[in-house]
C-alpha cells in the first residue's frame, strides 16, 4: 500500500541546499508485538542561484548641468535577484572620479537580504571646481553578498550614474591707461589689462593679445603675473605694459590701444575675450612767442640812410608741432618801405624749437624827425587740426635822438650910406644845422637901429627846412637923415 504526504518548502530549506526525508513503516501482526521496517530516506537537493543587482542614482536628478559646491546624494539600491538569502551585503563605491572626498556609505553593510528584497545605501558628495572643469562626475558601484554555505561572495553587475557639468568658458578683458588725460610728451603711460574668468571652468595660460595701437613709438611687452597661469571662475589677474608718449602722439592729441585676451579651457580649446580699448588724451596747448631785435643795436642815435636789420626769433612754447609758422610785421611806424620778411614762412616748428626771421629797413628823414621808429610783430602758427594761434606782440624801437639847430647869416647889399633916401636890401640866410626837419622857419628882425620903417621880411616864413638846407629871407629899408646923422645903421 502507498502512503503520501505533501510539504511546502521554505526559504530556509532552499538556503540549506537540500531537503531530506527519512521514514519507517510499522504494523502489528496477528499475534505479537508491532513490527517496524528499516528506514528509507529521500533527499531533494535545492538548486542555489545566488544573484544581486544594484541600481545607482543621484539626487537632485534631471539637471542639465551641476555646479561647483552643489551637494549630491548618491543612492545605491541593492536587490537580491537570486533564490537564496544573501548575508553581509555591501556596496563597493570605489570607482569614483570625483576630485573631492566621497562621504561615508550608509549603512556600511546589511546582515541579511532575502531573495526579492532590496536595501538602499546612500553617500553624499559636494562637487568641486575640478569636477566642473572635467565636464562630468561619474560614480560606478557594485553590490556584494555571501550566499549560504559556499562562503564565496557574489558581486552584482556594476551600476553607473553620471552628473553632468556643462562647460561654459568665458573670459573678459578691461583695459585702462594711467594717466588717461593730462599726459605730455615723454610721459610714461602704464596700460593695465584686467583679465577675469567670467565662465564656470578653470582657464589656464591667460595672455593678452595687442590689437590696433595708434601710438608712434614702441609699446613694451605685456607682463602678466603668475596668477594668469590658472584662473578659477570669478578670479582676475592684471597684466601691464608701458609706453612713452612721442611728439607725434601729442600732435595727434590721442593714443588708442585695443586688445583681447585668450586662455586655454580644460578640454584644450581656446576662449577669447571681446576687445577692450584704452584711450590716452593729450590736451593740445599750442603757444608761440616772438622776440624782436634791431641791428646795429648799440647806437644811441640812428641817422638818416642807416640800414637796420630786424630779427624776429620765434619760439614754440607749446606742446604740439606748429605748421606754416610766419611773422606778421604790421605794427611798423617807419615812413619808408620795410623789406620783405625772410623766410616768408617755416613749414613746421616743434615744441621747444625756434627759428629766426629777418627784414631790413633804411631810416628816412621822417623817421629821424619823429624821434624814433617802432616795429611791432606777432608770430602765427597752426596746430595739428586746429585754428592758427598768435604770439603776444614784441616791439623794438630805434631811437633818433633829435638835435634841432639853426643858424642865420645876415648881409646887406650896401656897406656904407652917404645920404638919406638910399635903399638897402638885407638878406637873412637861415641854415638847418641840426638832424631834424624844422617847420615854420621865420626871421625875427626886431633889433634894428634904423629910424625909418623896415620893409616886410620875405618870405614871411618857410614851411619846412630839411637838415643841411638853407633859405634866404630879404627885407628892404630906405635910409633917413637921422640914420645918416647917427653915423651908422645896425641890424
Amino acid at each position: 500500500r502507498t502512503f503520501t504526504a505533501t510539504y511546502t518548502t521554505t526559504q530556509a530549506d532552499v538556503d540549506s541546499g537540500a531537503l531530506t526525508n527519512t521514514a519507517t513503516a510499522s504494523g502489528t501482526p496477528p499475534t505479537g508485538d508491532p513490527v517496524t521496517s528499516g528506514p528509507s530516506s529521500v533527499r531533494i537537493p535545492a538548486s542555489a542561484n545566488p544573484s544581486l543587482s544594484v541600481v545607482k542614482s543621484a539626487s537632485p536628478s534631471g539637471q542639465s548641468s551641476y555646479t561647483v559646491g552643489q551637494r549630491i546624494t548618491y543612492s545605491f539600491v541593492a536587490t537580491n535577484t537570486g533564490n537564496v538569502t544573501m548575508s553581509n551585503v555591501t556596496v563597493d563605491d570605489s570607482d569614483f572620479n570625483g576630485s573631492g572626498q566621497l562621504g561615508t556609505l550608509t549603512p556600511a553593510s546589511v546582515a541579511s537580504l532575502a531573495p526579492g528584497a532590496s536595501r538602499t545605501f546612500t553617500a553624499t558628495y559636494t562637487l568641486t571646481q575640478a569636477d566642473v572643469d572635467r565636464g562630468s562626475t561619474t560614480n560606478s558601484a557594485t553590490a556584494t553578498g555571501t550566499p549560504p554555505g559556499s562562503g564565496t561572495p557574489v558581486p552584482s553587475d556594476p551600476s553607473t550614474v553620471t552628473v553632468p557639468s556643462t562647460p561654459n568658458p568665458s573670459l573678459s578683458l578691461v583695459k585702462s591707461a594711467s594717466p588717461a588725460t593730462g599726459a605730455n610728451v615723454g610721459d610714461t603711460v602704464t596700460y593695465s589689462f584686467r583679465l577675469t574668468n567670467t565662465g564656470n571652468v578653470t582657464l589656464t595660460d591667460a595672455t593678452v593679445n595687442e590689437g590696433a595701437f595708434s601710438g608712434t613709438g614702441d609699446l613694451s611687452a605685456v607682463d602678466c603675473p603668475v596668477a594668469a597661469n590658472s584662473l578659477a571662475p570669478g578670479a582676475s589677474a592684471t597684466c601691464t605694459a608701458t609706453y612713452t608718449l612721442t611728439q607725434a602722439d601729442a600732435d595727434a592729441g590721442v593714443v588708442t590701444n585695443s586688445a583681447t585676451s585668450s586662455a586655454t579651457t580644460p578640454t584644450g580649446g581656446t576662449v577669447d575675450s571681446p576687445p577692450s580699448t584704452a584711450t590716452v588724451t593729450i590736451t593740445a596747448a599750442p603757444a608761440l612767442t616772438v622776440t624782436k631785435t634791431a641791428s646795429p643795436s648799440a647806437a644811441s642815435a640812428y641817422t638818416v640812410g642807416q640800414e637796420i636789420t630786424y630779427s624776429f626769433v620765434v619760439n614754440n612754447t607749446g606742446n604740439v608741432t606748429l605748421s606754416d609758422v610766419s611773422v606778421n610785421d604790421s605794427g611798423f611806424t617807419g615812413s619808408g618801405q620795410l623789406g620783405p620778411v625772410s623766410p616768408s614762412s617755416v613749414a613746421t616748428l616743434a615744441p621747444g624749437g625756434s627759428t629766426t626771421f629777418t627784414a631790413t629797413y633804411t631810416l628816412t628823414q621822417a623817421d629821424v624827425d619823429r624821434g624814433s621808429t617802432s616795429n611791432s610783430a606777432t608770430a602765427t602758427g597752426t596746430p595739428p587740426g586746429g585754428t592758427p594761434v598768435d604770439s603776444p606782440p614784441s616791439t623794438v624801437t630805434v631811437p633818433a635822438n633829435p638835435a634841432p639847430a639853426l643858424t642865420v647869416d645876415k648881409t646887406a647889399n650896401r656897406q656904407q650910406i652917404t645920404s638919406a633916401g638910399q635903399s638897402i636890401t638885407y638878406s637873412f640866410k637861415a641854415t638847418n644845422t641840426g638832424n631834424v626837419t624844422l617847420r615854420g622857419v621865420t626871421v625875427d628882425d626886431a633889433d634894428f637901429s634904423g629910424t625909418g620903417t623896415l620893409g616886410a621880411i620875405s618870405p614871411a616864413s618857410v614851411a619846412s627846412l630839411a637838415p643841411g638846407a638853407a633859405r634866404t629871407f630879404t627885407a628892404t629899408y630906405t635910409t633917413t637923415q637921422a640914420d645918416v646923422d647917427s653915423g651908422a645903421l645896425t641890424n
